[in-house]
């Protein structure tokens, strides 16, 4: 028996039927307030209890164990747990859902906020399927610190959002990649790019795909080490002013370049 619910007066065990098999013994009206899904499945005929459980009804659930002890101390007025896993809080949003427990569902919607700058992707995924529009507008503009093309691994709740959702994505993606290419056009063909073979060197396809990924990522980098990883070198100090251009061009919104 779980020991957080296993309290000698609940009137209810629900079993889940992963092995080995969990047992909460809860209340039915504790149930029944916050679910009006439990509230109808008490009404239907239950099958006998066994001889461990006399006198207490048996309800078999699918759900994850440690999904199902989330939501159950979301609605006991008994101190709420801390979310710390977006695997755990999808599993709970989706118990919210089928039972219908809007005050649970409003709680993890809550902890899903705190995710937002830690894995936009995954949270603009998760806020899209269950609905979260304020949380999936905000998760996606960080979501442009993410090069799209260059991942390997989608995560897997990109597979559970709509079409149209996963095309405001990309679109997004495309509008931030356009205003970084214009950026560097803009750059490249200012005089001091043309003393030297820069402006050549970064309109070969191979090394605009790396220019731009390297802007996406939406993170602090020095102007020495944007360089480098461009690996194109040249005498004069025309690769710094053009790191510094577009920089300037872009106005914060992609790679933060530092001195």
């Amino acid at each position: 028996m779980n020991d957080d619910f296993s309290v000698p007066d609940g009137d209810i065990i629900l079993r889940t039927q992963s092995l080995p098999n969990r047992h909460f013994r809860v209340h039915k009206l504790v149930l029944s307030l916050a679910s009006s899904v439990f509230k109808d499945m008490f009404g239907m005929p239950q099958p006998e209890p066994d001889a461990s459980t006399v006198d207490t009804e048996v309800v078999d659930v699918t759900d994850p164990p440690q999904a199902l002890d989330l939501i159950l101390r979301l609605i006991y007025p008994i101190p709420p747990p801390i979310v710390n896993n977006l695997d755990l809080l999808v599993e709970g949003l989706v118990i919210t859902d089928k039972y219908n427990i809007a005050g649970a569902r409003a709680r993890l919607r809550m902890r899903l906020a705190k995710f937002v700058n830690e894995d936009p992707l995954r949270a603009y995924a998760i806020a899209s399927r269950f609905g979260f529009d304020e949380e999936a507008e905000r998760a996606s503009s960080l979501t442009t610190g993410i090069y799209l093309p260059a991942l390997t691994d989608l995560p897997d709740d990109l597979k559970h959002i709509s079409a149209p959702a996963y095309h405001k994505l990309i679109r997004l993606h495309e509008r931030y990649r356009n205003e970084i290419e214009d950026a560097v056009d803009a750059v490249l063909f200012e005089p001091a790019c043309l003393e030297c073979k820069v402006a050549k060197a970064l309109a070969e396809p191979r090394m605009r795909t790396k220019l731009v990924r390297i802007f996406c990522r939406g993170t602090p980098i020095t102007v020495a080490a944007y360089i480098r990883e461009l690996g194109i070198v040249c005498k004069a100090a025309c690769m710094t002013k053009f790191v510094e251009g577009v920089a300037v061009k872009l106005g914060g919104k992609n790679a933060i370049i530092l001195p």
